[in-house]
């Protein structure tokens, strides 16, 4: 029956407080840049820690709860310089949308515009600046991305097919198409998507 880091506050003394202004565009919720402190003086590794030592205190052997909320990542985004050379940074969307291609509206069809999100990788020692591939590929091929950025074992069971080559090698060609499905039960639909034709059924 406590919270940290006390009742009525949200989150823990911040070791840098906003307007920092590390990128130079003075709109400061949307700063981001390294500083100079270690993990446990970060709101997230004071929280850690706190955790940490709830759990070493707890001696009975009956069940207890414990909830403990990650800030990171939210902006501004203050991280460690120690982390500005290996940390993986991707951003992508589930879905694209309609504003009246087609005479359609939101998300729910095959065609190109719903299903062509934004993804952009970036792996310290493997992607280069402003290398671009134009082969279609699936946010299924995520997981086993990460695992082989991450040197990490893949499951059997992953549908997914490593963009390790396409990071490493942009003008690399990819013969498996991107495939989208929507639907079920008897009434499932699928797009299949090459480098210059949608087949959709």
């Amino acid at each position: 029956m406590t919270r940290f880091p006390q009742d009525g506050v949200q989150l823990p003394e911040s070791p840098i407080h906003p307007r920092q202004n590390f990128n130079g565009l003075d709109i400061w919720p949307w700063d981001w840049g390294g500083i100079e402190v270690a993990d446990a003086q970060t709101k997230d590794g004071q929280t850690v820690a706190w955790a940490a030592d709830c759990i070493g205190k707890h001696k009975s052997n009956q069940p207890f709860y414990l909830t403990v909320g990650i800030y990171r990542p939210h902006s501004p985004w203050y991280a460690p310089k120690a982390y500005s050379k290996n940390t993986i940074i991707a951003l992508t969307s589930d879905h694209g949308w309609y504003l009246g291609e087609k005479n359609m509206w939101h998300k729910g069809k095959l065609w190109e515009r719903a299903t062509h999100v934004p993804l952009t990788l970036f792996a310290p020692g493997v992607t280069r600046a402003d290398s671009v591939s134009d082969q279609p590929v699936s946010l299924i091929d995520w997981y086993p991305t990460f695992t082989d950025l991450a040197g990490l074992a893949k499951p059997d069971h992953l549908d997914g097919e490593s963009l390790l080559p396409l990071l490493s090698d942009p003008s690399a060609q990819r013969a498996r198409p991107a495939i989208t499905a929507m639907g079920g039960e008897g009434k499932a639909s699928y797009s299949a998507r090459m480098d210059r034709w949608r087949y959709i059924r």
